[in-house]
């Protein structure tokens, strides 16, 4: 059993170059190599990811004027709203969703719903990863949409941690891996 390779400042070098998906998209590896200097060569190397959260974004819905005529007071208005139907649904319909963290956020949108290009204020939804999905054709009386219900644990991280391929990423507060082994990797970490 071969000690965490770690650097002086207690980071681990790790070059991905691969990943994969379990339950559903929740859970998610990365595989890549580190080096052990008690061998002198790269070993393999696991990280499983944890802790991931869910984000979605709810577009309110806007009647009788268009959403660039809205003021700062009708948008927070609006988001509120959003908000409270949102949790009555979750309350009644999603009961395995235990809390939402939800703001107010500025977003771009120009694909193919019927909703004006250009920047709107909508809001952010984030949970627990652990819990499942929202349905992905969901509305309500106060929101037209929200986009990435469907969203894989994988992607989001991908997308947020800015990762072009596979790399030299700089691990902090890494452990290893000390359940039973769930790869053939010779470091697992988390």
């Amino acid at each position: 059993d071969l000690p965490l390779p770690l650097n002086p400042d207690g980071s681990l070098s790790f070059f991905w170059f691969d990943a994969h998906e379990e339950q559903f998209g929740t859970d998610f590896f990365l595989f890549g190599k580190v080096w052990q200097p008690q061998l002198n060569q790269y070993v393999s190397c696991s990280l499983k990811v944890d802790g991931m959260e869910r984000c979605m974004y709810a577009v309110p819905r806007v009647k009788g004027k268009a959403r660039g005529t809205l003021t700062t007071d009708e948008e927070n208005k609006l988001l509120t709203n959003v908000y409270t139907e949102l949790e009555e649904m979750r309350k009644r319909r999603f009961k395995d969703i235990t809390m939402l963290k939800c703001k107010g956020v500025h977003r771009k949108y120009c694909f193919e719903t019927p909703l004006e290009h250009g920047e709107h204020k909508i809001l952010k939804i984030k949970y627990p990863a652990t819990m499942p999905p929202l349905p992905a054709n969901l509305s309500g009386n106060t929101f037209e949409a929200v986009f990435g219900t469907q969203q894989s644990m994988l992607e989001l991280f991908i997308l947020k941690q800015k990762i072009k391929g596979p790399c030299w990423l700089t691990l902090k507060n890494v452990q290893k891996a000390t359940q039973y082994r769930r790869t053939w990797c010779k470091q697992e970490i988390s």
